[in-house]
């Protein structure tokens, strides 16, 4: 088996454990209060969580969004991957018992 596949699944794995922490973080600190209560300090809480964070943390065009649907391709290419990889050990396994039962000797 080609040994950069394991290797190149295992960056993607810390990729997306790195990201999953990160992701959890700004779940509980991305979106901002009012610091001052005035209507000024209002509209930048509203415009700074709406396009960061997508306002309730998930829309598309948000920033927030945008990482959310980084971590899902990474999973994608994850399992990619490991599918790629079981090909492979498949495939390595039926050629050595093609090789081995045309050399067994009798």
């Amino acid at each position: 088996m080609d040994r950069q596949i394991p290797a190149v699944r295992a960056a993607v794995d810390e990729s997306l454990n790195e990201l999953s922490v990160q992701l959890q973080r700004l779940q509980v600190d991305g979106v901002i209060e009012p610091w001052l209560g005035d209507p000024v300090s209002e509209d930048v809480v509203r415009q700074y969580n709406a396009r960061v964070m997508g306002a309730a943390g998930g829309s598309p065009g948000s920033a927030y969004g945008a990482l959310v649907a980084y971590q899902a391709e990474l999973v994608k290419i994850k399992e990619s991957l490991e599918l790629m990889e079981r090909g492979y050990v498949g495939a390595e396994g039926d050629t050595k018992g093609d090789v081995e039962a045309t050399y067994r000797t009798p």
